[in-house]
């Protein structure tokens, strides 16, 4: 059985991969989040004070677009989780997050439900999901929208945006799965403003949730259909109300963490 070392100081908590330790324990492999020793170790590519480890081998991660005077690790290996991502890194190869697939959760209630899934950060664009919503209840709409990522840097200014917009008791900021919150929604909102590992996004594809996104290079690789500016809440509002689904992603969790072992 392989050992995988994916230590949780070197992650923000905001990145942390869930989507990769999943796959590699599917693949077989015994997963570490704290520690110096493995097989192979998966860090983030590009960051600053990263813990040293022993691992044989040592993969950097990129999730995120690659900035000038962020450090960049002395890795063996790059993978990169977007076609785009890749593209700032030599030597990188792909490695798409998989998510497992599963049953949409049926609603026949008169409430449109949303979820806004991603981590509580101001790359996530849950503000525009909220501005996004708020048009929807002015023109009409019965609509709820639950934003899923824990605890974040961006928590208290989504609450904010929620009241200062008067609509305070139709949003909910909630600690919980991201793939019940996705699978149980009828729209899966991405208001995203910058490239990264939207895994969020990922669960809705799987589970045949109608997508509303912003155009970057992850949706646009994964075929999202009518992607809308970001930053434009009145054009989001008018994807939520179409529910087009998305093309189902690939899922298979196990392959994934084959590859990422190498």
């Amino acid at each position: 059985m392989p050992h995988a070392l994916v230590p949780r100081r070197a992650w923000p908590d905001d990145r942390y991969p869930h989507w990769a330790v999943a796959a590699l324990r599917a693949a077989g492999a015994q997963v570490t989040e704290d520690g110096d020793r493995g097989d192979v170790a998966l860090l983030p590519a590009a960051a600053s004070g990263v813990p040293r480890t022993r691992a044989r081998r040592t993969i950097g991660l990129v999730d995120k677009p690659f900035r000038a005077g962020e450090e960049r690790l002395a890795t063996a290996e790059i993978v990169a989780v977007s076609e785009a991502l890749a593209a700032g890194w030599e030597g990188a190869r792909v490695v798409r997050p998989a998510v497992p697939a599963g049953e949409v959760v049926a609603h026949e209630g008169a409430t449109l439900r949303l979820a806004s899934v991603g981590p509580l950060h101001w790359s996530a664009g849950h503000e525009h999901a909220v501005a996004a919503t708020a048009r929807l209840l002015a023109g009409g709409t019965a609509v709820e929208l639950r934003v899923v990522g824990g605890d974040g840097p961006a928590r208290d200014a989504i609450l904010f945006t929620a009241f200062d917009l008067g609509i305070e008791r139709a949003v909910t900021v909630i600690d919980g799965d991201e793939r019940a919150e996705a699978l149980r929604a009828d729209v899966v909102v991405v208001g995203a403003v910058e490239d990264r590992a939207w895994t969020g996004l990922l669960y809705a594809l799987a589970g045949g949730v109608p997508v509303a996104a912003t155009d970057l290079p992850p949706t646009r690789e994964l075929g999202v259909p009518a992607l809308v500016p970001p930053r434009d809440p009145a054009a989001l509002a008018g994807a939520i109300l179409r529910r087009e689904p998305g093309p189902p992603s690939a899922t298979d969790l196990e392959a994934c963490g084959r590859a990422l072992l190498g």
